[in-house]
Order: C-alpha cells, then sequence, then structure tokens
C-alpha cells in the first residue's frame, strides 16, 4: 500500500456507490477510479476523478455505456483515456485546468461496436525522464535526471512523434484479440 485516504464516518449508505471496478492514478497526482452502483436491477456506472491532496473535492459523472474495464493516463498525467465492455473508448479532458471540472471529448473517441475493449494506452513520444540513483545527493536537480531519447511509437512526416491513443479488443468474430488506434 503506497497510499490510503481515510475518509471516516463514509459507508456505501452515504456515499451512495459499491466496488471500485478500475482505477488509475497519473503523473499530476490525480486518480481515476470508477464503481457501480445496483438501482431497480439495473448496475449503474461512475467514473471518479480526485486529487488525492483535497479528497473532498471528487468529480463525478455517470458513464453512459457499458462496463469501463481500462483507464490510462497520458504522460503528462492530465489527460484520461477510458475503454469499455462495449466497445467505446473515450478520452476525459480538465476545463480550464480545473481539477474538478472534466469533459469527454466526443470527437476524440473510438467506437468498435460492442467490441470488449481489453487495454487502453498511449502513443509514447519517444523522451523518457531517468532518475539516476547515483547522484542523488547532488546539489543540481538537472544532475539527477537523465532524458533518453529512442524512437516514438509512431512518428509524423520529418520525424516528429504522434499523439494519440490504442486500445486491445477482443474480435468476437475471429475469436481473438486485435488492436486498433486513433486520433
Amino acid at each position: 500500500l503506497l497510499y490510503n485516504i481515510g475518509w471516516p464516518g463514509i459507508n456505501e449508505t452515504s456515499l451512495g456507490h459499491g466496488d471500485i471496478v478500475a482505477c488509475s492514478w497519473s503523473s499530476s497526482n490525480f486518480f481515476a477510479f470508477t464503481t457501480e452502483k445496483e438501482l431497480n436491477g439495473c448496475v449503474l456506472q461512475y467514473l471518479h476523478i480526485t486529487n488525492p491532496n483535497q479528497p473532498w473535492d471528487v468529480w463525478s459523472t455517470r458513464y453512459n455505456g457499458g462496463a469501463i474495464t481500462s483507464l490510462q493516463w497520458d504522460h503528462t498525467g492530465t489527460r484520461l483515456v477510458s475503454g469499455d465492455n462495449h466497445g467505446l473508448c473515450c478520452l476525459w479532458t480538465m476545463t480550464s485546468s480545473l481539477s474538478n471540472v472534466w469533459v469527454r471529448q466526443d470527437k476524440h473517441k473510438i467506437d468498435l461496436d460492442g467490441e470488449e475493449i481489453l487495454s487502453v494506452g498511449w502513443l509514447h513520444n519517444g523522451a523518457r525522464m531517468i532518475f539516476l540513483f547515483d547522484k542523488m545527493e547532488s546539489m543540481n536537480i538537472s544532475d539527477k535526471f537523465d532524458r533518453s531519447k529512442f524512437r516514438p511509437s509512431v512518428m509524423q512526416h520529418g520525424g516528429k512523434p504522434m499523439g494519440g491513443i490504442y486500445c486491445c479488443h477482443r474480435d468476437r468474430a475471429r475469436g481473438r484479440s486485435s488492436s486498433a488506434g486513433g486520433w
């Protein structure tokens, strides 16, 4: 256990939600998770995003579609992609840099027409910061990190990295997994 948020006095009855189904932590210290709630025999799913430094300020929305099977943050930690068991990938972004206001970007969605999404991810931009343990005691912060370059997942003309998402889904017609990309 790396981090624990204790909400004393809050239980399923007062919060109104059941167990956490999927979760993901961003590099910008946002925590996204989904919960399910049964209402009149129908299971409803909710997506929540919070900053653990402000656990009282949780953004929540009812997710209309299938059950979310995968959540993944981008490398900046400010954009979230979700995939569900009905074949829909959705991009979620902050509005006006407010951590408690998130919007689904409908122009950036992939609809695989009912194919279950097993996993989602982001195309890599080709840059990675590596912490150098042997230089941990250095006074200069730039000495503590090494920027390693390698080829991006997908490149545009001229070698510029291309942004986007990919998803791995179950192809029911062929009975196997395949992948799709988009943006």
